[in-house]
């Protein structure tokens, strides 16, 4: 009895054991076989005709990352090439030149002024030629009378004295007019001898200094001004300035000379440049510094004021395994990606980032390189993962 009890047992073990190996594959089942390299994941399927079954994938792998520091910044005027035009005497608009928006070269015409201030000193520097020939005169006169002894030491020191006061007055004049932008040459055409009409001596032209775009035009026909009152305001807008506003922590990381590349906001207009100030002090309220870019702007494109993003490349290093930024997800707090383990099985695999560049991640732990994983239909794969218990003890 006891043997065909046995007998019966075997039998049974022997069927199931059959059983089990004839049985058919459930296509939908969850896999929990061990992956290949051997790296913890979950794993679940995608049911027929779901639309995670068309997602696209990528292979991870080795890449060269580009370290960088994402910084704002406002385009501004190169002020080095920044051109107030002033009045440097008193008068009356008489002509004026260029308009807002026009190109000025250097020594260009800008206003013409009447001043009566300009006609007394031109008129002073013709006196002051005539007073210093007098004095000569009177010099040589009394010369002549002390070789003769007809004359005192007091009379002859006078005379000398004459000169130099008349040619002190001379040399001040004419440096008052050479300081208002008269040439030597126009000085010395002065002469009262045969003139008749002053009133070219009232005339003063306002000369522009440097070239560039006229920004700021601030006198009409008519108008009074005095020395010293702005009249045009130029920039020369073929070089610009970026300046940057950065955190005191990173001003470390930033050194002069250092490439950047700056993206306008809201374009796919960049352009490269390197950093040719560093603000030496921070702002004690809000803990920052300044960095200063220039940027060549030969059609005018970096317009001041603009806002733009500013990327300071910090370095570079070899990435064992990296992939891109589209691959990855965030649940609870953790990283995750979708790995393609072959046919409908795919693999919900928790990842340690590292640094980021360029659209690429770098995966520091979680995944080998080889890896395909999930670039789109992120969603519906994260769907179908948690509706076969994914994330459940």
């Amino acid at each position: 009895m006891t043997r065909s009890i046995s007998q019966l047992a075997a039998a049974v073990a022997a069927l199931l054991v059959l059983g089990a190996c004839t049985q058919e594959p459930d296509p939908f089942a969850v896999s929990f076989a061990p992956s290949e390299p051997d790296l913890p994941g979950e794993r679940f399927s995608i049911p027929a005709g779901a639309r995670a079954g068309g997602a696209e994938t990528a292979t991870a792998g080795p890449a060269t990352l580009v370290e960088e520091l994402s910084l704002f910044g406002r385009v501004g005027f190169d002020l080095e090439h920044r051109v107030a035009v002033v009045a440097r005497v008193d008068g009356v608009v008489t002509a004026t030149g260029a308009v807002l928006g026009d190109e000025v070269i250097a020594g260009e015409r800008l206003v013409q002024l009447e001043s009566r201030e300009l006609s007394r000193l031109r008129t002073s520097l013709v006196e002051a030629r005539y007073g210093v020939a007098y004095a000569g005169t009177r010099l040589e006169r009394e010369l002549d009378l002390w070789e003769r002894q007809l004359t005192s030491a007091e009379a002859l020191a006078t005379a000398r004295y004459a000169v130099h006061a008349a040619e002190l007055e001379l040399g001040g004049i004419t440096k008052q007019l050479l300081a208002l932008g008269e040439s030597p040459e126009e000085l010395a055409s002065l002469d009262v001898e045969g003139v008749t009409d002053l009133t070219p001596w009232t005339a003063y032209e306002v000369l522009s200094p440097g070239g560039g775009r006229v920004l700021e035009k601030s006198v009409v026909l008519g108008q009074a001004v005095e020395a010293g009152d702005l009249l045009y305001e130029l920039a020369d807008l073929t070089k610009v300035w970026v300046d940057l506003v950065v955190p005191a922590r990173e001003l470390a990381r930033i050194a002069l000379e250092q490439p950047v590349l700056v993206e306008a906001s809201g374009t796919d207009h960049e352009q490269g440049g390197r950093v040719s100030f560093l603000d030496p002090t921070v702002d004690a309220n809000s803990q920052k510094g300044m960095a200063r870019v220039e940027l060549e702007n030969p059609d005018g494109a970096w317009r001041p004021g603009m806002f733009v993003g500013v990327r300071v490349r910090l370095g570079s290093h070899e990435a064992g395994v990296c992939v891109p930024e589209a691959a990855v997800f965030e649940l609870l707090g953790e990283a995750r990606v979708f790995v393609k383990r072959g046919g409908v099985e795919w693999e919900a695999r928790e990842v340690e980032l590292g640094a980021r560049s360029g659209g690429l991640v770098e995966v520091l732990a979680g995944l080998a390189a080889g890896e395909r994983v999930a670039t789109t239909e992120g969603l519906t794969l994260k769907a179908v993962w948690l509706g076969q218990g994914g994330l459940e003890e």
